[in-house]
């Protein structure tokens, strides 16, 4: 189990007392699981031969979270789980999972992300745009679903070739979805999209396969 605090002079106190650095890497050969604030002045790295997940305080309603401006996720198994996912404060996450899935809330925008999964894949961000190269889960013709919200912004791709690869694509956001210049691509049969955007911004999604709805 790894936690952190952050003391008076802004360093990370780890939960075996030791005062973090600049960046950080924490590896375990089993589960690794989040309790508190984990944060890194630039780079924060997590590695699990099992499962990433984060477990609340119930005393104090603290939700555990990973700060950094590069947050690197790896795991065998799941990172968080669809009804509790891992809560991030990053410009930029890469996160793999060999044969779970991978589920990620962040606080602000994403400059950048990047996933691949073997299941399903959500990520949500409560402010801010979402900017990704490739969204990817592998577990196709099994229902996989990939779903992404941008809750107060936009879901764009600085990427030509970006691609969200899944059986279902949810994709929501109150801005753009999607350029006309930078279509999102996917290989996705089920496309759901809700655009909420009162200023007709437009949803630009092109797909590689026949489409059922």
């Amino acid at each position: 189990t790894t936690s952190g605090v952050m003391d008076q002079n802004g360093n990370l106190v780890l939960s075996n007392g030791n005062k973090g650095n600049k960046d950080i890497s924490i590896g375990t050969d089993g589960d690794l699981v989040v309790t508190g604030v984990v944060s890194a002045t630039r780079d924060l790295a997590i590695t699990a031969g099992g499962s990433i997940y984060t477990v609340q305080d119930l005393d104090t309603g603290m939700l555990p979270s990973l700060t950094g401006v590069n947050v690197k996720l790896s795991a065998i198994q799941d990172i968080a789980l669809k009804e509790q996912a891992l809560n991030t404060n990053a410009e930029k996450v890469d996160a793999f999972s060999l044969l779970g899935g991978v589920h990620i809330k962040e606080q602000n925008g994403l400059k950048n992300i990047n996933v691949l999964a073997k299941k399903d894949i959500s990520v949500t961000a409560t402010n801010g745009n979402i900017v990704f190269d490739n969204i990817i889960s592998q577990n196709l013709n099994s229902n996989s679903v990939v779903k992404i919200s941008s809750e107060k912004g936009s879901i764009i791709s600085e990427n030509k070739n970006n691609t969200i690869q899944s059986d279902t694509v949810e994709l929501m956001a109150v801005n753009t979805i999607g350029t006309n210049n930078t279509k999102i691509n996917t290989t996705a049969k089920n496309i759901l999209i809700d655009n909420k955007s009162s200023q007709n911004s437009g949803s630009y999604v092109k797909s590689s396969t026949s489409i059922n709805n």
